[in-house]
């Protein structure tokens, strides 16, 4: 029923924008987060006020399934497939673009292609929310360099990504707290009065180390995320607000007590559900190959019980190691953003076919970001995306099948033996 509505919403919406001829860089344009955009869904009617939400049923946070029976047993043979996506930042030209053409208009390229997954996850870079107070100073270089963003998007944004399709969102960034507690704990709020759940941060620690149980088909998918980029004070404590950290906050390196922390989390994750996904906020900026902290995490988790891994923040693709039979996205690049150079727009929606517990098949779109929107890319465009998503893999071994426009994994072939 949902998917339903949600495609009707796509085709009108594709009938009702236009594309515009321009569009600023997001980091160039950091006034416009103060800009307020159109409070109005895909069809061009008002947003619902407060107190009320779309319909998004299957999305639960305590592992229960109003769907369906929750005691109804998941069968090996039930299929449930996953899209995740890379950084959505609704700020700077983005911001721009939804003040003029509504909040769907990012993502009217590519709805259908979440929306007919069965759950549909991305990396939400920013606060949605009208309170707060901008964090200064957040890396001493940062302001020495003249770049000291900090960034805030709108709740306004909001129907736009219920619209798109997306069930669940990783707030584990080291963007969240831009506007400081205030701003995170308005964007949570209102994230959960739309019904999209939220993971990596929170009210305080436990909540921010707290999984998504969302559920597809009776099957119960776990999501965790965590950032390894924390700005001081960004991460949550015992009694104050903040992300999820991926380490130990005194270490600048994964040791024993950040891992024994994550092994804890993956274990309370997987005695709530079938599937556990984990999101990681880490990496290089602009850097194509994974560095040596991130496959150590990432394996870490697979050890520890993860069934995949999903990685964000460089801004740029990264490779695709099959670990263990399980698949690692070191970064999935861009999604919704306004980069100003090639390689930043070159991205992937990843969807991942679930066969029980086993992905038995990856699906990649490679995704081209034009004026503020991922969209399709074909021909020539998606060959080169997908030839240089293979060549940052081929070091991992990873093999890639390529048919037309998409590429295929299939990781239970490419385990070890």
């Amino acid at each position: 029923m949902r998917r339903s509505l949600i495609c009707m919403l796509v085709f009108a919406a594709v009938a009702l924008f236009t594309i515009p001829a321009a569009a600023d860089s997001l980091e160039s344009d950091q006034d416009s987060q103060s800009d307020q955009s159109r409070q109005v869904n895909p069809a061009g009617q008002p947003v619902q006020g407060e107190g009320t939400a779309p319909e998004n049923p299957g999305v639960q946070g305590d592992g229960s399934n109003q769907a369906g029976n929750p005691s109804v047993e998941v069968s090996e043979e039930t299929v449930v497939t996953v899209a995740a996506v890379g950084d959505i930042m609704l700020v700077g030209g983005v911001r721009n673009l939804i003040a003029q053409y509504g909040p769907f208009y990012p993502f009217e390229k590519v709805a259908p292609i979440l929306s007919r997954a069965d759950l549909a996850f991305g990396n939400l870079e920013s606060p949605l929310a009208r309170g707060g107070q901008p964090t200064p100073h957040k890396r001493k270089e940062a302001v020495a360099a003249g770049k000291d963003y900090v960034f805030k998007g709108s709740p306004e944004d909001i129907p736009g990504l219920v619209a798109a399709g997306f069930d669940v969102l990783a707030l584990a960034n080291n963007h969240m707290l831009d506007f400081g507690p205030e701003a995170l704990l308005e964007t949570t709020a209102a994230l959960e009065n739309a019904q999209i759940k939220s993971v990596g941060a929170g009210a305080n620690l436990a909540e921010a180390r707290r999984p998504a149980i969302a559920v597809a088909k009776g099957l119960r998918v776990a999501f965790l995320a965590f950032s390894y980029i924390l700005p001081p004070n960004y991460w949550a404590t015992d009694t104050q607000p903040g992300v999820a950290p991926a380490r130990n906050i005194k270490s600048l390196a994964p040791d024993k007590a950040g891992i024994a922390a994550l092994q804890e989390d993956l274990a309370a994750a997987r005695a709530q559900a079938e599937v556990v996904i984990v999101s990681f906020h880490w990496g290089e900026e602009k850097q194509n190959k994974a560095n040596a902290f991130q496959q150590l995490l990432a394996r870490a988790a697979i050890d520890a019980g993860a069934d995949a891994v999903i990685g964000h923040h460089p801004h740029v693709l990264q490779g695709i190691e099959i670990y263990k039979g399980r698949p690692i996205f070191y970064s999935l690049g861009n999604f919704v953003y306004t980069p100003g150079n090639e390689p930043a727009k070159e991205a992937v929606i990843a969807t991942l076919k679930f066969k029980g517990r086993e992905v038995t098949e990856v699906e990649l779109w490679p995704i081209y970001i034009s004026m503020g929107q991922p969209q399709p890319a074909t021909g020539s465009r998606a060959g080169a995306i997908i030839g240089n998503l293979s060549a940052y893999s081929a070091s991992y071994g990873t093999r890639v099948v390529i048919k037309e426009d998409r590429a295929y994994l299939f990781p239970g072939a490419d385990a070890p033996l």
